[in-house]
């Protein structure tokens, strides 16, 4: 299967992420000793995962998560790491560190429509 066709398989935003970054580091480090035709196809497609690359890491989205002590709240990051370094330090900054305001980095999460209206449903 081709890289092309294997990308277009993962559908995690961060599975995408770590691939096109673990391609693009193969495909530059395979690039020593490779005839100019080849080393132009490889750049040529080190170029376009690049520019997918650029694109999801530019993109920020809304990352839900729980607190140990019970409770939920979201933060806005590129990532998953990113989203838990917001959130720490969003959190631990107040010094709520008893557990009651700590955010569980395992349950980190992409927001989605079904999981909004289950965490809005404990409001009523």
């Amino acid at each position: 299967m081709s890289y092309t066709k294997h990308l277009d398989t993962i559908k995690s935003r961060e599975d995408r992420i770590n691939f096109l970054s673990s391609t693009i580091t193969a495909h530059t480090l395979a690039m020593n000793g490779v005839d100019p035709y080849n080393k132009t196809f490889i750049q040529q497609t080190i170029d376009r995962f690049e520019k997918e690359y650029k694109l999801l890491m530019q993109t920020n989205i809304r990352w839900n998560f729980n607190f140990k002590g019970g409770g939920w709240n979201s933060v806005v990051a590129g990532t998953k790491e990113q989203a838990i370094q917001i959130a720490n330090k969003a959190y631990n900054d107040v010094g709520l560190e008893d557990g009651i305001l700590v955010p569980d980095t395992n349950t980190f999460r992409v927001e989605s429509e079904a999981d909004n209206k289950a965490l809005l449903s404990l409001f009523y």
